[in-house]
């Protein structure tokens, strides 16, 4: 049983959070958090179409007290980065499997961590 102020909180990326939470008798206290924050200091907040406003900010709050930043997105699948992320992903691996570049040359390419880096 959860109290009044607490928030159920999921980093899935791949299901419904309305899903999650369709499991309780709180759905307007369940939101997503999702993100890598040791690849990109970013997470998307996932409000649900019932998710309340209050949770909404409380999250906000959370988030932000971790040093991260955030947008917020709805749940759909997929949420936001993911989206955005696989057709760059998908390319990377048609371009590693065609021979047009090895897989240092791809992640020199798409990760800032490793482009300052020399090629040998």
């Amino acid at each position: 049983m959860w109290d009044q102020h607490t928030v159920l909180a999921t980093n899935t990326s791949a299901l419904s959070v309305v899903g999650i939470g369709s499991g309780t008798t709180r759905l307007a206290e369940v939101i997503g958090i999702h993100g890598s924050p040791l690849a990109v200091p970013m997470s998307e907040i996932v409000k649900t179409i019932v998710t309340s406003d209050d949770t909404r900010e409380q999250t906000k709050i959370f988030v932000v007290s971790l040093g991260l930043g955030f947008i917020v997105v709805p749940d759909v699948p997929g949420f936001m980065t993911n989206r955005v992320q696989m057709p760059y992903r998908l390319s990377a691996v048609r371009t590693l499997e065609a021979g047009i570049a090895s897989r240092d040359e791809i992640d020199a390419c798409i990760n800032p961590k490793i482009s300052g880096r020399q090629s040998k």
